[in-house]
């Protein structure tokens, strides 16, 4: 019944697009005025992974030597394993959440508002409960390099109904999703054919053993195809990776500036550049397979760095 379904609205049910999801818009009132970066997810990733360490570690961060690693909470929420090991993965990946910010302001008076979202996939999703405590003792601590207190006003779920409201959470308004599913609701308004990716935020991929400069077709498609093979791996949903078997588009045109985020790193008890490149590619004979990778990509994003916004894809409709 549920494959005729699928099937009636002209979509077979792909199992490499099952991986599940929660998209959450959190909303932030800062209690003083602030100056930010311009890119607030690094900010946020940094802050809250501080606050995750040292609400949660008990053996004086040397991850290397800890007896408790396997039940290690900071583990399995931003450096959560897979289920499935890929070949060319590490055991650093952060695969089973993005931040997303696209508020480029960086005067934030005492009153004002920040949003942003975080979005958790597969096993993940059931520590929602840590990422919060990790943001509000960061609203306590404070963010960026002023620390700005802030109090979180509010978080939804992607119809807009709450998920915290003042102390209170409802669960009932979870709402987890598939990427099937977000991938069958865009399409009412997308189509195979010709397409514009607009990559807004960095992009950081390695193509052919070497850092991309500029956008190609088969570069970005790879790319979408791999992360969703890697989110497979973490759900525990065996598929197989082979862009070879994949129809590459044709690139029409493309535009790539060089973009880079300077963070400071507790871990590396330093500063760290994070580097890609901005800009679109107009691309034309999108086949449906290669569309569905794209669509997938508006969620997952693509390349590395996801977890600091890195790799965030638009997808639009070219004439």
């Amino acid at each position: 019944m549920e494959e005729n379904k699928f099937r009636d609205l002209g979509y077979l049910k792909d199992p490499r697009f099952e991986v599940r999801f929660e998209r959450l818009r959190f909303e932030l009132t800062f209690l003083e005025d602030t100056v930010l970066p311009v890119n607030k997810v690094s900010a946020l990733r940094g802050g809250m992974g501080e606050m995750l360490l040292s609400q949660n570690c008990v053996r004086d961060r040397e991850c290397d030597l800890c007896d408790f690693e396997s039940e290690c909470i900071v583990r399995r929420t931003i450096y959560s394993r897979y289920e499935i090991q890929p070949s060319f993965a590490n055991g650093n990946d952060s695969i089973g959440y993005v931040l997303e910010c696209e508020n480029y302001e960086t005067d934030f008076p005492a009153g004002s508002r920040l949003v942003f979202y975080l979005l958790l996939f597969g096993k993940t999703i059931v520590y929602f409960s840590q990422f919060l405590m990790a943001f509000t003792a960061l609203g306590a601590a404070g963010l960026g390099r002023e620390c700005a207190r802030f109090q979180i006003t509010g978080v939804y779920n992607d119809r807009k109904q709450p998920i915290l409201d003042g102390y209170t959470i409802y669960r009932q308004n979870y709402h987890i999703s598939t990427l099937s599913e977000y991938i069958r609701f865009r399409k009412n308004r997308i189509r195979p054919g010709r397409v514009r990716l607009d990559l807004k935020a960095p992009v950081s991929l390695k193509y052919r053993g070497e850092m991309l400069r500029s956008f190609s077709a088969e570069a970005v498609t790879t790319a979408s195809a791999r992360r969703l093979y890697m989110l497979d791996c973490y759900e525990g949903i065996p598929t197989e990776l082979d862009p070879r078997m994949i129809d590459m588009p044709v690139l029409i045109r493309q535009e790539s500036v060089p973009s880079s985020v300077r963070r400071y790193s507790s871990t590396a008890d330093g500063l760290m550049t994070l580097s890609g490149i901005r800009g679109f590619l107009e691309l034309s004979q999108v086949s449906e397979e290669v569309l569905d990778l794209y669509l997938a990509s508006e969620l997952t994003h693509i390349g590395k760095n996801t977890s600091f916004g890195f790799g965030r894809v638009k997808v639009s409709q070219l004439p």
